[in-house]
């Protein structure tokens, strides 16, 4: 509906850009036009004068024109209006569909982070994926194009790596941040683009007591409206 809106907007603006035109040229027919200067009086024949039947036949045209004129005006201006009123209607309808698919998508996304959170780990001072890793990226791919589906949305993940408290804390943190590439790595080389990673070093522990737990990686999903 707002595509024909903005059709008629354009078919009548330009038609009003003609009937302004016209109403120049019957004006300036109704009127005698000057006599030219003396000095060329002999070089340029003066124009033959308008009957005054022709005078009033070129301003009933003009008088036509006009009424054409303002209506086209009117016709352009209503139809930008509308125009207007129906796109901006549809983006509000648009946010607010979006925002009740938020709201729903967070209970699955809870449930995702649930299933796949702490459940990549890795060897001490590594930061390559091992099989059992792998084969839980491929299951969270499955799990996550099943939401898209589902919410006709881009679905965003933030990888987060961790390390445990054991080494160098600038070390660490380094080492968390090749664990989260790593993972990045892995979902984009599966055709699994919208990701960013992050890493967090040892600053948030799982168990103290447990460093091999704490050698992981968080996941954090975001649905994103790219329409």
């Amino acid at each position: 509906m707002g595509d024909f809106f903005n059709i008629l907007s354009w078919i009548t603006g330009v038609s009003a850009y003609i009937a302004f035109f016209t109403l120049i040229g019957f004006l300036c027919r109704s009127i005698d036009p000057p006599a030219p200067p003396k000095i060329l009086s002999s070089l340029v024949p003066e124009a033959p004068k308008l009957t005054e039947k022709e005078k009033n036949d070129y301003k009933k045209r003009a008088k036509i024109a006009g009424i054409v004129l303002c209506s086209l005006v009117l016709i352009t201006l209503f139809s930008h209006t509308i125009s207007d009123a129906i796109v901006e209607s549809n983006r509000r309808e648009k946010e607010e569909m979006f925002k009740k698919n938020e709201e729903i998508f967070a209970k699955d996304a809870f449930l995702l982070k649930k299933k796949y959170d702490h459940t990549i780990q890795f060897d001490k001072n590594k930061s390559g994926l091992n099989v059992d890793a792998k084969s839980r990226l491929d299951s969270m791919i499955i799990d996550l194009m099943e939401l898209k589906n589902k919410y006709n949305y881009d679905i965003y993940i933030t990888v987060v790596g961790h390390t445990s408290s054991e080494g160098d804390v600038k070390l660490n943190q380094k080492l968390s941040e090749e664990r989260a590439e790593s993972c990045k790595e892995y979902l984009m080389k599966c055709g699994y683009w919208v990701c960013f990673s992050e890493g967090k070093g040892s600053s948030e522990p799982l168990d103290e007591g447990k460093p091999e737990l704490n050698r992981r990686i968080e996941f954090f999903f975001r649905l994103v409206d790219n329409k």
